[in-house]
């Protein structure tokens, strides 16, 4: 049992040996990536022109990340995501730059932080309802800022990296979650509660029929309420309604009927 256990911890320390050697120059410990050492050994001790290749790298990993953004229409498009990266990258390369003495991670520290304001800006919430969209677009603003400072720090590799990966779970995995939540229709139900008015049942019809909906049930019930009479619906919505001509329905209804008690609901 021992001799197993012996063996098997060796195995993994001969895989760790060969990492080192194939990935880093160091074969001491694991400190300098091969990609990110070839490139500032081409850079040389000219600082103008490493600020302008890690300048330039932002810019192009900025323009991926954001070219899928813009593909889509969402707040943060393309112009958005450059601006933030390379805006970060830069703050980064005044703090290993721009001062003698000092931790560069502070300012680094205040974009990591910083740029979140930036992000809740582009998260916004459907009006008259639950729905909240934006927040994958907010990730990817922050994901940008985050990619300007390694691209400053001189990590390339990671920055690199890291924009790949990004871009695979934006595009492909979109397919994979679009199936997922296709698989999980639900039906919605409104409960509403008006005070009684002649045709109230048909003209909620013509409501519903407005914003393209399809009932499963319709339900009504005549009631006295407060000295007066009122009826209360119970409308039942097929699998694939869309949440915001529900959202619409809702309005709608709220607009003109006034009512006593509105509720939606999903099953």
């Amino acid at each position: 049992m021992f001799l197993f256990a012996f063996i098997y911890k060796c195995k993994y320390l001969v895989i760790y040996e060969y990492i080192k050697k194939v990935i880093c120059y160091n074969l001491i410990d694991l400190e300098e990536c091969v990609m990110d050492a070839w490139i500032d050994s081409f850079l040389g001790n000219c600082i103008e022109l490493t600020v302008l290749v890690r300048v330039l790298l932002s810019m192009l990993l900025g323009f991926i990340l954001g070219i899928e953004r813009e593909m889509y229409k969402r707040p943060a498009g393309l112009r958005t995501h450059i601006l933030v990266c390379v805006a970060a990258c830069l703050v980064m390369l005044v703090s290993i730059y721009g001062f003698d003495d000092g931790d560069p991670a502070r300012l680094a520290a205040q974009v990591v932080s910083g740029v979140g304001f930036l992000g809740a800006g582009a998260i916004m919430r459907e009006d008259k309802g639950n729905s909240i969209t934006g927040i994958t677009t907010a990730a990817t603003i922050w994901l940008s800022a985050m990619i300007g400072l390694s691209c400053g720090n001189g990590f390339y590799f990671g920055a690199i990296l890291v924009t790949i990966c990004s871009l695979i779970i934006l595009t492909i995995l979109r397919s994979l979650e679009e199936k997922i939540s296709a698989s999980k229709k639900y039906k919605s139900r409104v409960v509403l509660i008006v005070k009684h008015e002649d045709d109230l049942v048909s003209n909620i019809r013509k409501n519903i029929q407005e914003c393209n909906l399809e009932v499963s049930s319709l339900e009504s019930k005549v009631f006295n309420y407060d000295k007066q009479k009122a009826v209360k619906l119970v409308i039942i919505f097929e699998k694939d309604s869309s949440l915001n001509s529900l959202y619409e329905f809702v309005g709608k209804v709220e607009d003109k009927y006034t009512p006593i008690e509105l509720k939606l609901s999903h099953e």
